[in-house]
């Protein structure tokens, strides 16, 4: 009898290895944009609050850029 070697989750692939530590990352890097766009409002939040007024080019360096995704091309977005 001929023997076979299945693929499913679980086997410990270079592939899968690969896929899981690229989701791991993507994960952590999504939640640390998370945690600093939550940050840049709570601290324009408090300067409201106070009524200090933020002028518009120190509001865009307080808010953080967004990240740009890259393209199946290799190259990014804008």
């Amino acid at each position: 009898m001929k023997g076979y070697t299945t693929h499913f989750p679980g086997h410990g692939t270079l592939f899968e290895e690969t896929y899981l530590e690229g989701k791991a990352e993507g994960k952590a890097e999504g939640q640390a944009a998370g945690r600093a766009e939550d940050r840049a409002a709570l601290i324009l939040r408090v300067l409201e609050k106070h009524a200090i007024h933020v002028p518009e080019d120190i509001r865009e360096r307080i808010t953080p850029a967004p990240t740009s995704t890259p393209s199946p091309s290799g190259s990014t977005a804008p």
